[in-house]
């Protein structure tokens, strides 16, 4: 394959607070490895912990009263603005959004036929926006405000999409949405499942707390208030086991109100957005790995624990149906059946011999997501199509 000048665009580059950091930063710096030329346009950070000097950034200041999650709407501006000014300066090969939606004002201001443009998909959660508000209310304490939003990106995302000139999808079910929801041509997209860089060590194991971890920056959606209501029905019978919260979550004080008013809030720990190292120190000395989410493009936060000895359960829903086999390597649960959950939760805690095989089960189970595989599928991507 020759040498391409790539122009990556990504809200987070050089940490892995997000999937999308993670999944960013594992691409960018494994395709310069491979002798290609890139440049990163993203958000001023005040560290980088994982990037690589060689690459080219072009910094920009986030729009902090823009309401939409991680900025994307004024990034978006912003990407074209110095999108437009590189390409004066030179010849760019492939344009990569790695938040797709991000392409929003690049494609309604015109496309390039001599530059490739890719977008990744990581989710549905727009695609599948309900048109009744009250289905909101059963979920969010801001359903108002979520319903406005997420129909609205949805309106905007369906019509941007389809000026991009290929998409990743992180899983296929949201491929399949992809397809069915915006009616993209299907030769136009193709799923490539997120990596993780792992060293398996089968000791984790044996430093486990009872502690139920779950991390997240949206955590209602997550599901964290019904893990809330299945520990409520487990609490007496494990007096010892509590729930760390990670991430950061504009309605957490919502959710503490929440377990205050469950009787629980003195066995769960909010511990807001913490450093890639801090997840991982709490994933191996966790002895559960709950997000049953109601939505949920992939789940890159289950492989992670499970390379660190950690079972998981997680969502029946999406992307996650491709990754956890229940009963093989973790456990699935309908969205909002936190009695299920509960169960569930008990089982690993008092089944020995199922905790094993899902320990071992998902080790097995990381070894099919590498970052090398992850990137080897997506610069055939870029050598087919461009």
């Amino acid at each position: 394959m020759k040498e391409l000048n790539i122009c990556y665009l990504t809200q987070q580059y050089g940490n892995f607070v997000s999937g999308v950091g993670t999944y960013s930063t594992n691409l960018i710096n494994s395709v310069i490895k491979e002798g290609h030329k890139v440049t990163v346009i993203c958000p001023k950070e005040k560290k980088r912990e994982f990037a690589i000097p060689a690459i080219r950034l072009i910094e920009i200041q986030r729009k902090n009263w823009d309401p939409s999650h991680g900025n994307w709407f004024t990034l978006s501006f912003q990407f074209f603005l110095k999108l437009k000014k590189l390409m004066k300066e030179e010849k760019i090969d492939i344009i990569h959004f790695t938040d797709a939606r991000e392409c929003f004002f690049w494609n309604y201001l015109g496309k390039n036929k001599n530059i490739l443009t890719i977008g990744t998909m990581h989710d549905y959660i727009f695609m599948e926006a309900n048109y009744n508000p009250f289905f909101y209310k059963n979920i969010y304490n801001d359903w108002i405000r979520r319903y406005v939003y997420y129909n609205s990106v949805k309106a905007l995302e369906k019509r941007c999409l389809k000026k991009i000139d290929f998409i990743i999808c992180v899983s296929s079910f949201v491929k399949g949405k992809l397809v069915s929801c915006y009616k993209i041509k299907e030769r136009n997209t193709t799923n490539i499942y997120n990596g993780i860089n792992f060293v398996i060590n089968k000791l984790e194991n044996k430093r486990k707390e009872r502690v139920i971890l779950i991390i997240g920056n949206n955590l209602q959606g997550k599901g964290i208030k019904i893990l809330f209501k299945a520990f409520l029905l487990i609490k007496e019978k494990y007096s010892d086991l509590k729930i760390i919260a990670i991430g950061y979550d504009v309605n957490q004080k919502h959710l503490e109100n929440y377990a205050l008013k469950l009787g629980i809030r003195d066995r769960v720990e909010f511990k807001g957005a913490r450093t890639n190292k801090y997840v991982i120190e709490e994933m191996k000395r966790s002895s559960l790995y709950v997000m049953s989410s109601l939505r949920e493009g992939f789940g890159i936060t289950f492989l992670e624990a499970m390379a660190y000895g950690t079972p998981v359960i997680g969502g029946n829903v999406g992307g996650t149906k491709e990754l956890i086999k229940s009963g093989e390597n973790g456990f699935l649960v309908n969205p909002g059946d936190y009695e299920d959950l509960a169960d569930k939760v008990s089982i690993i805690l008092d089944n020995d011999l199922i905790r094993e095989k899902f320990i071992n089960n998902g080790f097995k189970t990381v070894r099919n997501f590498s970052v090398k595989n992850m990137v080897d599928k997506t610069l055939r991507v870029y050598a087919n199509i461009f």
